[in-house]
């Protein structure tokens, strides 16, 4: 979000969270489940002033979770924006579960070969699975991308709810008008 915050907020207040287990911010509970993440969320932007009803952008794993926010908090949350959320098209539990497993390790992967990052194909490489193509992202943005999975706390938990998450259900609940930006 680094890129376009600050253009942004040439015309509107920007918030930006951690997501609970990422970050800064506490899990909340022992798995990663949308609602509780939600309410988290909800109440975190209500502790440091900030009132609906707002305009929501999730990003990936962020969609899934912002989804859950305008579904369970239909009046504080006036437009959705997702951006390649997570559970457009939901992974067999089996999937999702080796998916999650595999997370961690191919992260912490990841931080390892981060120097990689100043080559176009080490970009590539390193940001697969965030990136249509890596290389085009600017080493110092994809530096910034490979570190931040380093505090993350829930990412295999996040990733099983994720997989298994069907957005279109989740959409269905959603009273805010919705934009959705994808490929």
């Amino acid at each position: 979000w680094a890129a376009v915050v600050g253009e942004l907020s040439r015309t509107r207040r920007v918030v930006t969270v951690d997501l609970p287990g990422f970050g800064r911010s506490e899990p909340v509970g022992a798995d990663f489940e949308l609602e509780r993440v939600a309410s988290r969320i909800a109440h975190g932007l209500a502790g440091h002033g900030v009132t609906g009803p707002y305009a929501v952008v999730g990003h990936s794993l962020g969609g899934v979770v912002a989804a859950a926010l305008a579904a369970t908090r239909p009046r504080s949350v006036d437009r959705l924006v997702l951006v390649a959320p997570a559970g457009l098209a939901p992974l067999p539990p089996i999937a999702a579960r080796l998916l999650a497993a595999a997370a961690d390790p191919l992260l912490a992967a990841r931080r390892r070969l981060a120097p990689l990052v100043e080559l176009p194909a080490g970009r590539r490489a390193l940001l697969a699975f965030a990136a249509a193509d890596g290389a085009q992202i600017a080493p110092s943005q994809a530096r910034m991308m490979v570190r931040a999975s380093a505090e993350a706390r829930r990412t295999g938990a996040a990733l099983t709810t994720a997989g298994a998450t069907d957005l279109h259900a989740l959409l269905d609940r959603v009273r805010a008008p919705i934009g959705v930006i994808w490929g």
